[in-house]
């Protein structure tokens, strides 16, 4: 269950040990981020970046198709059939 902590008072990040602390009123949290570019793939397909997407799929089959259907997709709702390959 989830605890009241209290009003959220500040970020502060250690660039030393790569960790993000946020504290509130009666707590304080640390965070570490690890992978933080896995996702990114899915950030530039939202932004129609095909190239840049399939650069962050990094071999993952599931991610690249997926990519390149919507690229086929957004060239055919142009018209612009001799592109998709």
């Amino acid at each position: 269950m989830w605890q009241v902590t209290g009003k959220l008072l500040g970020v502060c990040k250690d660039h030393l040990k790569g960790l993000i602390w946020v504290y509130s009123e009666k707590s304080v949290f640390k965070y570490k981020v690890s992978k933080e570019e896995r996702n990114m793939w899915q950030v530039y397909l939202e932004l129609g970046d095909f190239k840049k997407s399939l650069d962050f799929c990094r071999g993952e089959a599931e991610q690249t198709n997926l990519v390149l259907v919507r690229k086929a997709e957004a060239l055919f709702e142009k018209e612009k059939y001799a592109n998709i390959i």
